[in-house]
């Protein structure tokens, strides 16, 4: 579970920077509708993770609450 962690984490980061930072801002709209979803909940990460949805990203938070080492809770923070 902490290499899963590790590559969202690496993969979110990567994808704000290329946003910030891309020349012809194709993909700011992507973060700026994330505002506008109906889902505001804290694991609706669509936005920036589109291959998991807001109730896996819950079950995911749940089981590392529950179950996790503390390196993967560090990783969920």
């Amino acid at each position: 579970m902490v290499a899963f962690l590790q590559l969202c984490y690496n993969w979110g980061e990567m994808k704000i920077l290329l946003t910030h930072y891309s020349v012809k801002l194709e993909y700011s709209g992507d973060l700026q509708l994330a505002a506008l979803q109906e889902d505001i909940s804290a694991t609706n990460l669509t936005y920036l993770h589109p291959y998991m949805n807001s109730e896996l990203w819950n079950l995911v938070a749940q089981r590392i609450g529950n179950f996790g080492e503390a390196d993967c809770k560090e990783l969920l923070v």
